[in-house]
């Protein structure tokens, strides 16, 4: 049965991961993040494609769709924020998982748009430095225990990814 969604924050230093469960995103499988490793952005980008593959590998029979936040346009206002488009480094982590990964043929990909956060009513992590509030958050949704998505400066990473994958979820069609 294909019951799972798999999402990503890609980062060249700390890509985000979540696995939930179909059809509600009430259950997370699987969170963490995948810190690049390697000297040069090759490498790193390489290593990254790599653990994204294995996570693939190990929830491929059961993956109904995968979701990788990919922006193509900064908002309104938001001339300085990175996109695939205008900083190269997080450009090659959307593109190591997005272009370098090898997913199930049938495998339904998203792409949320880059307002997403804004349009799932998230706390805002500009002014927020590790994003303590989503962790809090997911935290509580989770049913958590404090520091369980790691460190405060990953944990960050795998809450965004954790709030992607339930935006998501919103946007996957049936697939049995």
């Amino acid at each position: 049965m294909k019951d799972l969604l798999l999402a990503f924050d890609p980062s060249m230093t700390c890509a985000g991961y979540a696995v939930l469960h179909l059809p509600a995103g009430d259950k997370l499988e699987d969170a963490g993040v995948i810190t690049s490793e390697g000297e040069t952005l090759f490498q790193r980008g390489t290593y990254l494609r790599n653990e994204a593959q294995k996570l693939i590998a190990q929830y491929v029979d059961r993956l109904a769709a995968l979701v990788i936040e990919f922006p193509l346009e900064a908002t309104a206002g938001m001339a300085a924020k990175r996109t695939a488009s205008t900083l190269p480094t997080y450009g090659l982590a959307v593109g190591s998982i997005a272009f370098g990964v090898r997913w199930p043929a049938g495998l339904q990909v998203i792409t949320p748009p880059a307002e997403w956060a804004q349009l799932a009513g998230l706390p805002g992590a500009k002014k927020d430095k590790h994003k303590e509030k989503r962790v809090r958050l997911v935290e509580t949704i989770y049913g958590l225990q404090p520091g369980a998505l790691g460190a405060k400066t990953k944990a960050g990473n795998a809450a965004d990814a954790i709030l992607l994958a339930r935006w998501a979820v919103m946007q996957v069609k049936p697939c049995h």
